[in-house]
């Protein structure tokens, strides 16, 4: 299948989501020639999460208010893009392709079909792979460390539009966190949508791939407040990974210090040869400040040398003694395993 797109003088984008890539595209048009787009966007109250988890860095988040208003480009929040409102503002500004970008609403037919179908979105995956959300920490628990980028077509069904352009690259470190997937994804999201407007500009016709159904797979968004609750049961290198998942920039996997709710970002895990039974797990069996506090597991000793506890970093040795143990109630281990977040209800 073949997809023709307009001549870029002819096209008026509306760019749906939030954060870095949204900023960075809207940037991209315009210094392309294209004409200015228009933004729709959750409310505000909503981008409050990601502003304080990720506005460390402007490489890494852009808060797309500041941006539509440092380049005059009118943005609309909504709490859904599929409502009357948000159609209007689409017409009224006379767009005719739209692209998503970590859009928090699944837009339906009457938008898509309003724009002929033309709305496109960015996946951090060789879709049909990985579908869905959450995509770095999932790959962490898997062991994976490749990072992966997918323009496609935008349909109703979630990531199942065909395929435009696609890239996958293998990550060159140990141990990487979430960040460090999101660091790589953005440079490399970056050259996909460079390519993709170098295609308009020079009117070709786009060959797009449809997806085979057979072989995808989908998983849900995670919410670490409650999917990060870290089961002592499970294997050292099982722990070390969750923990690694849940990490920088989230707030951390988490557990409990008799009733206190700690986070833990970093665990370095050694293997041994004595099989702990199960009833040692977490229990504390040595602390220094100079190698942080160890922890028993059923097959070896997790080492932790930071945690945080409320708003604060501390160093375990300032926190914790030896008749002290990790544990997390049977009721939160549930929770965090089956919980599905509506993501559109974050703040």
């Amino acid at each position: 299948m073949f997809l023709s797109i307009s001549n870029k003088k002819k096209l008026k984008f509306v760019l749906f989501g939030h954060g870095y890539h949204i900023c960075y595209f809207a940037k991209l048009l315009i210094d392309n020639g294209f004409k200015k787009p228009v933004i729709i966007t959750h409310p505000k109250k909503n981008h409050k999460r990601d502003r304080q988890l990720l506005q460390f860095d402007n490489k890494l988040y852009e808060y797309v208010f500041d941006v539509a208003n440092d380049l005059k480009i009118p943005i609309l929040e909504t709490k859904s893009v599929n409502d009357k409102k948000a159609l209007k503002f689409i017409q009224s500004h006379g767009c005719n392709a739209g692209f998503s970008f970590s859009c928090r609403s699944i837009l339906k037919k009457k938008i898509i079909n309003h724009l002929s179908g033309k709305i496109f979105n960015i996946h951090p995956s060789l879709l049909p792979k990985e579908r869905g959300g959450g995509t770095f920490s999932w790959r962490i628990l898997q062991g994976k460390k490749n990072i992966a980028g997918t323009i496609h077509l935008l349909t109703e069904g979630i990531d199942e539009g065909a395929i435009i352009i696609q890239k996958e690259k293998k990550m060159n470190m140990v141990k990487p966190k979430p960040i460090d997937f999101m660091i790589k994804t953005n440079i490399l999201y970056n050259q996909l949508l460079s390519n993709f407007l170098n295609y308009i500009n020079k009117n070709k016709q786009i060959k797009t791939i449809e997806q085979k159904n057979i072989e995808s797979f989908y998983l849900p968004r995670l919410y670490t407040e409650i999917n990060g609750a870290i089961n002592w049961s499970l294997s050292g290198n099982e722990i070390e990974r969750f923990v690694r998942a849940f990490s920088e920039p989230y707030s951390g996997a988490f557990t409990f210090v008799g009733k206190k709710r700690v986070y833990i970002y970093d665990a370095k895990f050694k293997s041994s040869k004595i099989n702990n039974h199960p009833f040692m797990s977490g229990r504390i069996i040595n602390i220094s400040n100079a190698h942080g506090a160890k922890v028993l597991v059923k097959d070896g000793i997790l080492t932790i040398k930071k945690l945080r506890y409320r708003n604060n970093i501390i160093n375990v040795d300032d926190f914790l003694s030896v008749i002290d143990m990790f544990s997390t109630p049977t009721n939160l281990l549930y929770k965090s395993s089956t919980t599905v977040v509506n993501v559109s209800k974050m703040k």
